[in-house]
């Protein structure tokens, strides 16, 4: 019979060797996917409207960016960036006052690795943010990259308005009518998907909120 060695049995270089290997595959793969959607004039992904970035999302929350730390991955030789959120209000899979953690692959320019599109927070900015849930090593973005993030400002008239990197020209994309109904949207809120323009803050929570009871309800009933 043969002998078998502690260190068959147990490799630690092996096993870190593998989840090294796991983390490079997987970074290559977002790489590969960002080079897909990017072109000459930029990064090119698909739209998404408001129904089905709430379906997306594994955490929606308003927040102040507290924190803003690099990360190394272990046994990768990447570097992560780390954001720590103070909720002012959760909107989906997050509750009011937590503070949310999250870590996103360095992208930013002079890194060595950089995915086109991936969006970035500074310490001390207010967002309202929608996140993808966390893959295997620990890594999110934001749902549709810059869809996901609406930058908090004041109006001239000190009303607080939320706006995408689109001006939030997607948030109607394919919207199909019936949708708009279903989900309960009033006429002043269909407006403001279809205005392509800032959204007063309450109004836009109000809207995700209806998004999130209606995906919930068609859930259910696909269910029955």
């Amino acid at each position: 019979m043969a002998e078998v060695t502690l260190t068959q049995v147990y490799n630690p270089c092996r096993i870190m060797q593998r989840e090294a290997n796991m983390v490079k595959k997987t970074i290559v793969w977002m790489a590969a996917v960002a080079a897909l959607c990017t072109f000459a004039n930029g990064t090119q992904v698909r739209l998404l409207n408001l129904v089905e970035m709430v379906e997306l999302a594994d955490r929606i929350f308003w927040g102040d960016c507290l924190k803003v730390e690099k990360k190394a991955l272990e046994g990768s030789g990447f570097t992560a960036v780390e954001y720590t959120f103070q909720v002012r209000q959760g909107l989906k899979g997050v509750a009011s006052g937590e503070t949310v953690v999250f870590r996103q692959v360095q992208s930013a320019a002079g890194s060595a690795f950089k995915v086109p599109g991936l969006p970035h927070f500074q310490q001390g900015e207010d967002a309202l943010v929608f996140l993808h849930g966390d893959s295997r090593i620990g890594l999110t973005s934001p749902v549709g990259l810059t869809q996901g993030v609406f930058r908090v400002e004041e109006s001239e008239n000190g009303e607080l308005t939320v706006q995408n990197s689109l001006s939030n020209s997607n948030l109607n994309h394919d919207l199909a009518p019936q949708q708009v109904r279903a989900a309960g949207f009033t006429k002043q809120e269909a407006d403001f998907l279809a205005g392509g323009a800032a959204i007063p803050l309450e109004s836009f929570k109000a809207m995700v909120s209806r998004a999130e009871t209606y995906r919930r309800s068609s859930k259910e009933k696909s269910i029955e």
